[in-house]
């Protein structure tokens, strides 16, 4: 029998809804940036550990899942107080080198020569020579993740400041901010202890932003933290102020000055130093990850954290595109052994983009060791070998070129003669601007 209208309306498939057409957020609008908060200034110790215990908030990950970390950011063998074997982090002990049974240090992969005193690991035959034995003056050992103050305060942005930079603040012409990489999910304290005082050993003031990160916080977040530092530093100890970047840390620094210039803002920094610096943002792209769990930790969850899209903002103008934009003055270390952000996929473009503006810069290019070489200048961890072919003695000149440590004669004069002539200028118009007072009485 036909079915009647009625059933036959019952029994018609319902109609068909159109797709839903999402419009193509840019990674700008992925996510409501948090309202910036006021920064802290926070003592520590020369190490990174706290001063105070009053100071200490909540571990950015919950002890139990420390043992998960990745071990490029826990460093056991660089943490605590006595250097231990960075295979099993084992007791070490005091031997001679022989050259059969222990060979090549674990840090600046040299030999030392027979005879010489070395630390080693008896089960392991893990050694270390005595200049990267942890007794460099340059770098001291890295606190334990309990007392590691990068670790600790995940809301609470700070400009964390070690003895020396109290120190030398009075001797010293500006100050230079210290930003440690970490993909935005850790501070990794090898970027930023041993920096401060690597600079303070050469009279140059310097303190180590802790700024807000991954998941809870996007790329806006971190920028806000640290203009709020530049801010901050600039109100409270006056004189130039730098930053120094490494990884994502060098990232955050020239994300930040292409913001300014984007918002027609004067630049808030004197100078900036960019080592090893990612500038091309495209490996964080949730598209480009084949495995989220390899590019991000995300405190444990196996999923790609949605507001690593922030981090892909302005990245053209980064490798020199629109929107370019970067400090007046700008040291750039890269090394053709990096092969995680090859020079020639990041530097070399935004050294091309300075030349192309006009924009004050010096860029360092040579082998200096893989990716997150630090201060080692092409070896691995523990020492700065001044005057070398590396970087560090280069970057000392130029920050001291730029207004930066203790002020040369030449310097001194300058500031003499301009401290002359705005008293002069100020005799000046008082002068002028008393007869026209009397007139008007």
């Amino acid at each position: 029998m036909p079915p009647t209208a009625a059933t036959a309306e019952s029994a018609a498939p319902p109609p068909a809804k159109k797709p839903r057409v999402e419009k193509e957020k840019s990674p700008k609008e992925k996510y409501q940036p948090a309202p910036p908060v006021p920064i802290r200034e926070i003592p520590i110790k020369t190490n990174g550990a706290f001063e105070r215990n009053a100071d200490r908030g909540a571990p950015l990950i919950p002890r139990e899942r420390w043992e998960d970390m990745p071990a490029w950011y826990i460093q056991g063998q660089d943490r605590g107080p006595k250097v231990v074997c960075g295979d099993c982090y084992g007791p070490l002990v005091e031997e001679k080198q022989d050259g059969r049974i222990y060979k090549d240090c674990f840090f600046c992969e040299e030999r030392p020569a027979a005879g010489e005193p070395i630390l080693a690991c008896r089960k392991c035959k893990w050694s270390a020579c005595q200049t990267c034995d942890g007794t460099s003056r340059y770098v001291p050992r890295l606190p334990e993740l309990e007392d590691d103050s990068l670790f600790h305060g995940p809301n609470s942005p700070a400009v964390l400041v070690p003895p020396a930079a109290r120190t030398c603040a009075a001797a010293a012409l500006g100050t230079v901010i210290v930003c440690p990489g970490g993909n935005y999910e850790f501070l990794c304290a090898h970027e930023a202890f041993p920096v401060a005082a690597w600079l303070a050993s050469h009279g140059i003031a310097a303190v180590v932003l802790r700024y807000r990160l991954l998941p809870k916080y996007g790329l806006e977040e971190a920028m806000d933290d640290l203009e709020a530092a530049v801010a901050h530093v600039r109100k409270t100890r006056g004189g130039p102020v730098g930053a120094i970047g490494f990884s994502a840390g060098s990232h955050l620094i020239a994300s930040l000055c292409r913001r300014a210039g984007a918002r027609g803002q004067a630049q808030p920094l004197d100078a900036q130093v960019l080592v090893y610096p990612c500038l091309d943002p495209r490996e964080w792209d949730d598209g480009a990850c084949e495995d989220p769990t390899l590019m991000f930790f995300n405190r444990g969850d196996e999923r790609y954290p949605p507001r690593a899209q922030s981090l892909l903002t302005g990245g053209e103008a980064l490798k020199g595109g629109a929107g370019f934009a970067a400090a007046p003055n700008s040291l750039l270390v890269g090394s053709t052994g990096d092969d995680t952000t090859p020079p020639k996929e990041h530097l070399d473009l935004y050294a091309a983009a300075c030349k192309r503006e006009g924009k004050s810069f010096h860029y360092i290019r040579r082998n200096l060791g893989g990716h997150g070489f630090c201060l080692n200048e092409g070896g691995g961890g523990g020492c700065v070998r001044e005057g070398g072919k590396g970087w560090t003695s280069g970057a000392v000149r130029w920050l001291r070129a730029n207004g930066f440590g203790p002020p040369t004669r030449k310097r001194r004069r300058e500031l003499a003669a301009a401290a002359k002539a705005a008293a002069a200028a100020g005799d000046a118009s008082s002068q002028s601007s008393s007869p026209a007072t009397a007139v008007e009485l």
